[in-house]
């Protein structure tokens, strides 16, 4: 066997480890250029309320009166959209509610 020849064992010695190296070189350089789109964004749903519209739930952010749930997504998110949105005028608060889904790249 080649293995036997220690000139041999010397080359495999050097030989091995580069060939590891550039196999995962050229992963590294393969994620780098090629990424994945599912890994790289991030989505989460929100509900965002002000005024009367909010039902109080754990999960609902809340808010200012002066403030819109369009400018809080500009604000929090790098892509958004809004549902099922909610609005009432008459008081001194503009009551808004939204459900917002946020996109934003990692």
């Amino acid at each position: 066997m080649w293995l036997k020849n220690k000139t041999s064992r010397e080359i495999a010695v050097i030989v091995i480890p580069l060939v590891i190296a550039a196999i995962g070189g050229g992963w590294t350089m393969f994620a780098h250029f090629y990424p994945s789109e599912k890994s790289s964004t991030i989505e989460v749903t929100y509900r965002v309320c002000s005024g009367s519209l909010c039902r109080n739930a754990p999960d609902e952010i809340k808010i200012a009166c002066d403030s819109s749930v369009a400018d809080w997504a500009k604000k929090e998110c790098s892509k958004y959209e809004l549902s099922n949105p909610a609005r009432t005028q008459g008081n001194d608060c503009n009551d808004e509610a939204a459900t917002v889904k946020c996109t934003s790249k990692r």
